[in-house]
């Protein structure tokens, strides 16, 4: 159902972080009960035992979600990165091109450079709907992977 009440931004804000929530754990290692998190640029590898922990594994984008629109919601363009790589060394981006391309491939690469410049400004309905279906991958990874 559609909520027109809420703006753009607002829709904008809450898609984006039940995308971030989901790369999360799509990206993470459950080994033994206990979950990892593995770096994508710099290949750290640590557990997530706290809120803390969770905070410092980064989605991180390889094309800056405010500049490169198109791809802002593409799984491709959003990894797991520790808070160093994302923050403080603005991307890692060397390593996490190299990485990159050997997790997706050439041609999800490539196809990703050439869908960064494409114009296409989202819409309240196209936001909801890739909200709603990232609200059902979190619940569906949550439980494949048993992680609360």
């Amino acid at each position: 159902m559609i909520q027109t009440s809420h703006s753009l931004k607002w829709w904008k804000l809450k898609t984006k972080k039940v995308l971030h929530k989901y790369i999360q754990l799509r990206d993470v290692v459950v080994k033994n009960g206990s979950v990892y998190a593995q770096c994508l640029a710099c290949k750290k590898v640590w557990e997530l035992t706290t809120s803390y922990d969770w905070k410092n594994f980064h989605a991180s984008h390889r094309f800056r979600a405010d500049l490169f629109q198109s791809v802002e919601f593409n799984e491709d363009n959003i990894h797991g990165c520790c808070y160093n790589c994302n923050r403080r060394l603005s991307g890692n981006l060397g390593d996490y091109d190299i990485n990159l391309r050997k997790k997706i491939g050439d041609e999800r690469y490539n196809e990703l450079i050439r869908k960064k410049n494409q114009p296409h400004k989202l819409t309240i309905v196209e936001l909801e709907k890739i909200f709603n279906e990232y609200k059902t991958k979190v619940k569906e990874i949550k439980k494949l992977k048993g992680i609360k």
